[in-house]
């Protein structure tokens, strides 16, 4: 089940399930609790992982890293984001895993 949420100003809100120090950056799928697994090679230091997850985010849904906001959980690995909402499609695109 994907946890889509639309928000005020054309905005789309979701969870993310990070996976830091993995060999390769990439958008897993949608986990069965509806968060977006999403794994990047960065360390959890330094907001290095966070930088490079919202960079993985704006890659692969071609569009500006500045469109991309963490919402709550900086310091976590499970993250609420945000992104324009013509990004919708693109969301549900991702394979369930």
């Amino acid at each position: 089940m994907k946890k889509l949420e639309d928000r005020p100003g054309g905005r789309l809100r979701f969870d993310v399930r990070l996976s830091p120090r993995a060999s390769r950056s990439a958008v897993s799928g949608w986990t069965a609790d509806g968060s977006l697994k999403i794994s990047v090679t960065a360390p959890p230091v330094d907001e290095a992982a966070n930088e490079e997850l919202i960079a993985c985010i704006a890659r692969e849904l071609r569009i500006r890293k500045a469109a991309v906001l963490i919402t709550r959980g900086r310091h976590s690995r499970k993250k609420q984001m945000e992104v324009p909402g013509e990004c919708k499609n693109r969301l549900l695109s991702f394979a369930d895993i």
